[in-house]
Order: C-alpha cells, then structure tokens, then sequence
C-alpha cells in the first residue's frame, strides 16, 4: 500500500536504519498512545476516542513547550505504517505525518517519516516559521526517529510506562 500524497505546503522528510526488524519496529510503533515512552518532546500521550487500532485510532499528546495536540490516524498498514492529522498548534495547520517501515535485509528495517503542513495567520505565521517553526521541526524529527532507533534497538524507554489502575 502507498499512502496518499501530503497536501501540505511545507514538508520535512528523514529516516533512520534500526538494527532490527520491520516486525519488532512494528511493535512499538503500533503502541499509538504511548508515544511519550520514547518520543523526547512528547510528555504525555494517551489514546483518546473508541478506536484503538487501524484507521480512526486517536491520540493526545502534551508537546513540551507547546502545549496539546490531537492525532487521528487516517490510513494504516498493519506492520508497515500509518498517516495520520494532527491538530492545529501555533502557527501551524493542518499537519500530516506518515510513519513508514520498510525491510532492509533479515536483520535491520528503516522508518522513514514525512510530514508535511501548512500555515495560518498570515504574515505573522510565515515569519514564525521562517525564523523559529521551520528550525524547530528539522530539528526534533531526527531526534524523535534518534529515540525510536532506541526505544527499538534496545528495549530502553525514554521515559517510563505509567501504570493503568485496575478498578477493584
């Protein structure tokens, strides 16, 4: 399955090579609602909504320094990807990212993520992104893909998994 193009006007595109499987990958990325376990600059996440798994699957995350956002999964492959929507934040709108697993060889699998967005406010977005957004993103996509490698290679989380209550 191909996902569908990001209609965005602005887009960044990176990847990283995990020394392992595109299934073993597939286990962590698939656990949509607890991203903040190795996404550095998520500090919450959890899923929201009556979906959870495939298409319609949501989450809220706590960005640092930003605020909340919410993400909807839009398409998904079962153990290869996923595209999902992310909620406006600051000057950007109508954000897309597509997380993808490809198979290397027996022993190593490479993800590869693109988003892609566009602005709001103008004038006044277009030089927030030009001076501080632009900078930030192309900044943080490789260290979050840096803590996936991690999260994936070696089982160690960036932060630790909470606990769910169990009612009595």
């Amino acid at each position: 399955m191909a996902f569908s193009k990001l209609q965005g006007k602005y887009s960044i595109e990176t990847f990283i090579i995990l020394n392992k499987t595109r299934e073993e990958a597939w286990e962590v990325l698939k656990d949509f609602g607890n991203v903040y376990t190795w996404a550095p600059g998520v500090t919450e996440s959890h899923l929201i909504g009556t979906v959870d798994s495939g298409v319609g699957m949501g989450r809220h995350c706590e960005i640092e320094g930003f605020g909340g956002i919410d993400e909807y999964v839009q398409e998904y492959e079962e153990g290869k990807g996923f595209m999902y929507d992310v909620s406006s934040l600051g000057p950007i709108d109508k954000f897309w990212s597509i997380w993808e697993l490809d198979e290397l060889d027996g022993a190593r699998c490479r993800v590869k993520v693109t988003t892609s967005y566009n602005l709001r406010w103008g004038i006044f977005g277009r030089l927030m992104h030009k001076f501080v957004m632009r900078k930030r993103l192309e900044a943080a996509l490789p260290g979050t893909l840096k803590s996936f490698k991690t999260r994936v290679d070696s089982g160690e989380l960036y932060r630790p998994l909470k606990e769910i209550p169990v009612a009595a």
